[in-house]
């Protein structure tokens, strides 16, 4: 089974050496690198192209810059290999992560297998220690009911790094490049909603990297973040309307929850959004029939530019009572 390990590139010439030298150090050896250079404006062409010149597993593709998503989307068009993983250019992977992920595929059969991330600083942090690991084959429709219904955010749908796929999977539903933001979540559920089951590794694997400087972490970034979330989770719901989901209300219900308070959070930082409020209530209009009442509270009150009402609403503290309560009625 070959393995093709995607790689969006972007200004990343400080740290890139660290990401590849850890992707060609793999114990698994039927794998190819794709290095996507998504326009960088530093060193780092040049350094895709080294590499490529010094190792024949290693193609380097150069475009315009267009997003994670679009770089990520030419790499599996070019990819070669039977499933592919995605790592950032600024991360580690364990020297048997495609080792044991693709012993997980070949065993389970499963399109899509994952493993847990462990966060750091540095690099100074990150330990490669052996392993011993145990893994599971767990349900996607009890991940999506946890997710969507119970509310409980779930480690499995936050990030597409540290997940295997099938290539055939990511051929039928590719990264939205509309999105700089949330796409990793918005493709998951639509890739889980396909797969009966997946293949779970309780190993930190996949070493993720803090970059306070990156896209996510820069504060003017923050507006535009919250119109990711709004266009992802506007077509999770769609997805699942299409589907005759069962609990569609609940579904609906606990994203809009989520988008509120982001939203308010966001009002407190820079004023009110008028451009975001009318999208919110454009998104949520065509389900306000299915809402529960506390949402449909929160709906009106938006409608109304009752931001007071909204702002005690969303205390923390009333947002967990009213959770636990619907976590009750399902």
């Amino acid at each position: 089974m070959k393995i093709s390990i995607i790689v969006a590139v972007y200004n990343a010439e400080k740290y890139l050496h660290h990401c590849v030298e850890s992707l060609i150090n793999q114990t698994y050896k039927d794998i190819e690198i794709i290095l996507v250079d998504d326009g960088s404006k530093d060193q780092s062409p040049l350094l895709c192209d080294d590499y490529a010149e010094k190792y024949d597993f290693i193609r380097v593709f150069h475009k315009e810059n267009g997003g994670q998503s679009s770089a990520r989307n030419l790499g599996i068009e070019k990819a070669e290999g039977d499933y592919i993983a995605f790592v950032d250019n600024d991360d580690l992977i364990h020297p048997k992560f495609c080792e044991i992920m693709a012993y997980l595929a070949e065993e389970t059969g499963c399109d899509i297998v994952t493993c847990q991330r462990k966060c750091c600083d540095s690099y100074e942090e990150v330990v490669f220690t052996d392993l011993a690991f145990s893994h599971e084959i767990i349900n996607t429709s009890e991940i999506i009911f946890n997710e969507f219904v119970k509310g409980k955010k779930h480690r499995f749908l936050n990030a597409f790094h540290t997940k295997l796929v099938n290539k055939d999977l990511l051929l039928k539903h590719k990264f939205n490049e509309d999105l700089r933001d949330e796409e990793d979540t918005l493709l998951a559920t639509l890739l889980f909603m396909e797969c009966p089951k997946i293949g779970y590794i309780n190993q930190k694997i996949y070493f993720h990297i803090t970059n306070k400087n990156s896209i996510t972490h820069l504060k003017e970034n923050e507006i535009k973040n919250i119109n990711y979330l709004i266009l992802s989770r506007k077509l999770i719901m769609e997805e699942f309307a299409l589907r005759n989901y069962p609990y569609l209300n609940h579904v609906v219900s606990n994203i809009f929850i989520k988008i509120i308070y982001e939203y308010m959070v966001l009002n407190k930082k820079v004023g009110p959004l008028e451009k975001e409020r009318e999208k919110i209530l454009e998104t949520f209009k065509p389900y306000g029939d299915i809402l529960r009442p506390f949402e449909k509270k929160l709906f009106c009150a938006l409608e109304e530019k009752k931001y007071f009402k909204l702002g005690f609403l969303t205390n923390k503290m009333i947002l967990q009572l009213h959770m636990r309560k619907a976590k009750n009625i399902i």
